[in-house]
């Protein structure tokens, strides 16, 4: 006998709910259990693209000094310390802060609703940045910098934490399937796989999906002695590009064109936009321009934190990026 069509229902928000109890949880164990609940990377997908977001409130600050130049800032709270901070940093120009917290926000959509109001307001340039960074020159410099070449879209300036250079960019490459690097992968998750390797979860999750494990490694410079040697199965045809965040500054034209896909759940969203920029035709530019940044403030940078939304965000990311760049390789 079949069910009825409310008793389909209510099974099926149960489950969603289920679901969505494991994904916020703080136990790594229970978001292994979620990710082993998938069977398919169409169900994986789907709990994603139909996951409710958070509502969002924008607020906006505008400056009489013209500035030909607005900025988009999600963050949780426009009063906490972050954003009174980035508002004194940033003073002589319009500021739109995309206000939005809890364990719906998603960083992707946030961004997205800055980005569409910023572009009713008729100005040249776009900047997107986190509210935890930091300039050390006055905002107009790099504006006027960047006003006189012709030939580029987009810009990133030269990140620093803690004084140190963040790497620039991503070079995308094949996970290796068998060697040494493998073997002690999967050697270190014995001890469970919570507490597993990153390269080696990921490798283990897309290979439950079916999905080429692409990933983005950091560059410019490498940051650990795995990411070198990871690096070396560089995707062959492609060369490191741009990373958007946390700070970038866009013209408006491009905005039009390009937004973040709001599938990512507050991490990979920047390795999508900055790998279709690239296979777009659209590298960018580093220019000499700083900014501080402290670097997982809103978030953390918990284990339980990396296979919520980091891990999730790099089977998506593999998924698309093979895509991406098959397109890339044909047209060339």
């Amino acid at each position: 006998m079949e069910l009825a069509p409310a008793t389909h229902m209510k099974d099926s928000q149960f489950q969603a709910e289920f679901m969505e109890s494991l994904f916020r949880s703080q136990d790594p164990r229970d978001l292994i259990r979620f990710y082993s609940s998938f069977k398919t990377l169409s169900d994986f997908k789907s709990f994603f693209l139909n996951r409710v977001k958070a509502e969002v409130s924008i607020v906006e600050y505008e400056s009489d000094k013209n500035i030909p130049a607005v900025v988009v800032v999600p963050t949780s709270d426009v009063h906490g310390p972050l954003a009174r901070s980035f508002r004194q940093a940033f003073s002589g120009i319009d500021l739109i802060f995309v206000q939005s917290s809890g364990h719906l926000f998603n960083f992707s959509h946030s961004m997205n609703v800055g980005i569409r109001r910023a572009l009713t307001k008729m100005k040249p340039w776009v900047i997107l940045s986190n509210d935890d960074v930091q300039p050390r020159q006055p905002i107009l410099n790099v504006i006027n910098d960047i006003a006189r070449i012709h030939d580029v879209e987009w810009f990133r300036p030269i990140i620093l934490t803690n004084g140190k250079r963040v790497p620039s960019s991503w070079t995308l490459c094949q996970l290796p399937q068998r060697g040494l690097l493998s073997w002690l992968w999967d050697a270190r998750s014995q001890g469970g796989k919570d507490v597993s390797s990153t390269y080696h979860l990921v490798k283990t999750m897309c290979e439950r999906f079916s999905v080429n494990p692409l990933v983005a490694v950091q560059c410019d410079p490498i940051q650990s002695f795995t990411d070198r040697i990871v690096a070396s199965h560089r995707v062959k045809g492609l060369k490191p590009f741009l990373n958007v965040q946390p700070f970038a500054i866009f013209k408006s034209t491009l905005l039009k064109s390009f937004s973040f896909d709001e599938s990512y759940v507050n991490a990979c969203e920047d390795m999508d936009l900055s790998l279709r920029l690239y296979t777009a035709g659209q590298q960018g530019r580093e220019v000499k321009y700083f900014i501080e940044t402290t670097g997982g403030a809103s978030f953390g940078t918990s284990r339980s934190r990396w296979l919520r939304y980091g891990l999730s965000g790099r089977v998506l990311f593999a998924d698309n990026a093979r895509q991406c760049v098959d397109n890339f390789l044909q047209t060339r």
